[in-house]
């Protein structure tokens, strides 16, 4: 099981001794050198603008199959270097992917498993809307020609009392920039996956925008966003204090991060979240090779 690592102050990312070594450039920085093995790293987070990575770093998390996700001054995340060496499975995934034929039953599958996790969250908390969206999730049509997850999305995310805005984060109302960062964490760790496991992040099933690099992550992940959404909005109960008093601190990016890890139910049983992406990604791939139908897809544990 890998971990995510968040790099929150500006430092020097090395190897020493075949590990990956962080250091503090300032020499009175709070923290001493940390010192990890790269495999242990899915994700390795870099928040100081002024840290450095060596290229030696750079090559050694590449082998290791690891994302290194880098922040803007906002310290949110706004790129992924992904491994060109993550290709574990050769042509035939890859082939299959470029000449994939099921997209829109594909499509059909994750947008009614998304939405039906979302009325599932909004049952587990309360809200009376959720049986309006668990129907919708029993009428998504091939390649969701309805467009029943916008329509869905706007009645949970009105349930919940959240307005989602494109605005940037810091004109942005919580719980917003929580759950962009969470987002951006699970977006992550499925780019790594569906790279380890021989596809293209850019050819999607359904996202299809030349400017994205991660079309398929973005698929990929949205029956994972409603389970991503529960651990957010768990947040104020957590630290004690309402949202208007919550901060995008440290220790509340260090909660975000955990998400990665709460219990998610795939394929008869229950696994980390980070082990559920891998897992779906998994199915993904053999999808596209011909071995199943359709990708296995997580629902919020009983």
């Amino acid at each position: 099981m890998y971990s995510t690592v968040v790099v929150e102050t500006d430092s020097l990312i090395h190897v020493k001794d075949r590990g990956i070594v962080v250091e503090p450039l300032a020499p009175a920085a709070a923290f001493p050198p940390k010192s990890c093995h790269p495999e242990d790293i899915g994700v390795l987070v870099v928040e100081g603008l002024h840290s450095r990575i060596s290229a030696c770093a750079l090559a050694m998390l590449a082998e290791a199959k690891t994302v290194v996700c880098v922040c803007d001054s906002r310290k949110m995340p706004v790129s992924l270097a992904i491994p060109a060496s993550a290709n574990t499975r050769g042509e035939r995934v890859l082939k299959g992917q470029l000449a994939f034929r099921r997209a829109d039953r594909v499509w059909k599958q994750i947008a009614s498993a998304k939405i039906f996790n979302q009325s599932e969250h909004l049952r587990r908390r309360g809200c009376g809307a959720w049986a309006e969206v668990r129907g919708m999730s029993r009428k998504v049509r091939n390649g969701d020609a309805g467009n029943l997850e916008a329509v869905a999305a706007a009645k949970y995310f009105g349930a919940l009392g959240i307005v989602r805005t494109t605005q940037r984060d810091e004109d942005n109302p919580m719980p917003n920039p929580a759950l962009n960062y969470a987002y951006a964490i699970a977006r992550s760790a499925t780019a790594r996956s569906l790279a380890a496991h021989g596809m293209l992040c850019a050819v999607g099933l359904h996202h299809d925008n030349m400017r994205n690099p991660f079309c398929l992550a973005d698929d990929m992940m949205e029956p994972f966003r409603p389970l991503i959404d529960e651990a957010v909005l768990d947040l104020p109960e957590i630290l004690g204090k309402p949202w208007r008093r919550v901060k995008m601190e440290p220790a509340v990016k260090k909660l975000l991060a955990r998400t990665l890890y709460r219990d998610v139910e795939m394929e008869g049983g229950t696994f980390p979240m980070a082990l559920a992406i891998d897992l779906s990604c998994a199915s993904l791939a053999k999808a596209y090779s011909g071995e199943v139908e359709t990708p296995s897809l997580p629902r919020f544990p009983a």
